[in-house]
């Protein structure tokens, strides 16, 4: 996957926009500040001629993003239930219901830094908790199974 690296030009003040921007988003820093040695074509020395900034995921990931892409996928999985009947509903109830949660939310989290060790445990309990409900639902609504 290749990275994204947006480039802002700036006449001067580059220095001063970097700690702007950084002062916006928690877990975000200045990685270097390259100066000018010597007078010359690029300015003065000691004036900046690059800032490398480092903002953090939050800027994409904000409470209002999040709203935004759950009522998006609210519409496909309430849109299917009347096509497909009630075993659709039951299939996407549990989505349904996270998705409600998720755009009912407006509380802000703190960015926190997760164990990376842990996150395949993690999605391993949501997708039990997840077929437990389905099949759950599934032996409520119809009964026991065929064969």
């Amino acid at each position: 996957m290749s990275k994204v690296l947006p480039c802002l030009w700036f006449d001067g003040e580059a220095e001063q926009a970097a700690q702007f921007y950084v002062s916006l988003l928690p877990n975000s820093n200045i990685e270097t500040v390259q100066k000018n040695p010597a007078d010359g074509p690029a300015g003065k020395a000691g004036s900046v001629l690059v800032v490398e900034f480092t903002l953090a995921f939050a800027m994409v990931w904000t409470p209002l993003a999040r709203r935004i892409a759950a009522a998006m996928l609210l519409g496909p999985f309430i849109g299917a239930i009347p096509e497909f009947g009630k075993i659709d509903a039951i299939g996407h109830s549990c989505i349904i219901a996270v998705l409600v949660v998720i755009l009912a939310d407006d509380m802000r989290m703190p960015i926190r830094i997760r164990r990376v060790c842990a996150t395949p445990l993690g999605y391993s309990v949501a997708l039990t908790v997840f077929l437990l409900g389905y099949y759950g639902l599934h032996q409520m609504f119809f009964g026991a199974g065929v064969g």
